[in-house]
């Protein structure tokens, strides 16, 4: 029954439907495990699928709430550099494609992982490139990725990773 909500009803639906599926698996706090482990061994502590989950959420989080020029100002983009590998890595390939083409907007090398550089590159965009990424901003929205429900999936595919000990 879980599996028919997935497929075929209303976004929301389909989120609770993975929350669910997660909750029978007993993965019930994925996000609230990163965040404890982040706070007491730091981003390096974290385990590669709980960075991956890390960034995808910071990612997600930070463009729903304001678009990507929110996301690489904050602290959430100094981890930009692996943003589009990571949505690649939980199944978005849509948002994926939308996050790298924002990513080469900084350029050949990417946004900078310090937060003062990537912060004064930003605001030395041009209005073209200003409006480039509030396009972008607009695709990520529209896109049929749902970041809740993949990210469901994938702590439960991970599970380890997402349990206390």
């Amino acid at each position: 029954m879980i599996q028919d909500f997935r497929e075929r009803s209303t976004d929301r639906v389909r989120e609770a439907a993975a929350e669910a599926a997660s909750i029978l698996a007993e993965v019930t706090d994925p996000l609230g495990v990163v965040l404890r482990r982040l706070e007491a061994a730091s981003y390096n502590g974290l385990s590669k699928p709980q960075k991956v989950y890390y960034i995808v959420y910071s990612l997600d989080a930070e463009v729903c709430n304001g678009g990507f020029a929110q996301y690489f100002v904050n602290s959430s983009g100094n981890h930009a550099r692996n943003a589009a590998k990571a949505m690649q890595s939980i199944g978005a390939a849509g948002k994926a494609g939308i996050v790298q083409r924002a990513l080469d907007l900084f350029g050949p090398d990417g946004p900078p992982r310090n937060h003062d550089r990537r912060h004064e590159q930003l605001a030395a965009f041009t209005a073209e490139q200003d409006a480039v990424l509030d396009q972008l901003g607009s695709e990520y929205y529209a896109d049929s990725d749902q970041v809740t429900a993949v990210l469901a999936d994938y702590a439960r595919a991970h599970k380890k990773h997402f349990v206390e000990e």
